[in-house]
This record gives C-alpha cells, sequence and structure tokens, in this order.
C-alpha cells in the first residue's frame, strides 16, 4: 500500500496509537520511488508563489512544501539537503527522495528532481524559478 504523506512508519503507528510489534509490516507503507504526473502538478501548484521576485531564496520552504507530500530534498549521499545557494545567480538540480533507511539516508526518486533557478535582479530582489521536473 501506498500513502501520500507517510513519512515513516513509527510517525503513523503513533497516528495509530500502535506499537512495532502490532501486525504491520513496514514494508506495506513505502513511498513508490516515482511520482505520478498528478502529484507532480499538485506539487508545482504548491511551489508556484515561489516562482517570483523575492528579497531571498526561500529554499528551506520550498523544501517544506515537498515535505509536505512525503518526499524529502537529497544532496549527493542521498542524505537530506543541507547546503547555501550562493550568488546573483545560479542554477541547480537535486534528487528527491523517499523511505528513509536506518542510516538516514533516503532512496532516491527515479523521475523527478527539484530544479531551481535564481538571478538577482536588483539589490533587494531575486528572480525564482522552481519546480518538478
Amino acid at each position: 500500500m501506498n500513502f501520500i504523506g507517510i513519512k515513516n512508519i513509527n510517525s503513523l503507528l503513533k497516528k495509530a496509537n500502535e506499537t512495532e510489534d502490532d501486525y504491520i509490516n513496514p514494508s506495506d507503507f513505502d513511498m513508490p520511488l516515482t511520482i505520478s504526473a498528478k502529484v507532480k502538478k499538485q506539487i508545482n501548484k504548491e511551489l508556484d508563489p515561489f516562482n517570483a521576485y523575492l528579497e531571498e531564496i526561500p529554499i528551506d520552504a520550498i523544501k517544506d512544501s515537498i515535505k509536505a507530500y512525503g518526499y524529502t530534498v537529497l544532496q549527493e549521499d542521498n542524505t537530506e539537503w543541507a547546503g547555501m545557494l550562493l550568488g546573483d545567480e545560479g542554477n541547480i538540480y537535486l534528487h528527491l527522495g523517499t523511505n528513509q533507511k536506518e542510516d538516514g539516508s533516503y532512496e532516491q526518486v527515479k523521475n523527478s528532481m527539484l530544479a531551481l533557478s535564481w538571478y538577482r535582479v536588483s539589490p533587494e530582489k531575486y528572480e525564482i524559478v522552481t519546480y518538478i521536473g
């Protein structure tokens, strides 16, 4: 079974007020390793307000919007992304992950990435473009 927004089995069990020993197989709750076109569209709708002229690059808010759907923005070692975006302009493409493993890494989503670009149009504003592709 696949449920959107279930981050891990422990959070599901806590909501259900059950323990890990109760007849639930955690592998039944793994997120799919591909994101459907419908879910991509929903996530991109959530990201749409960030496609604007903003005073800063809202990477934390972007990551939180994606996390609400059960996916995590990853760095090269498949752990949650924890970097900085610097410069007057740039592009970055980051993998998405789901199904956190015991070592803290995530399984990489096969068909989707976060695309983010920024350009400083004035000393106070960046033009931001972001989407899941």
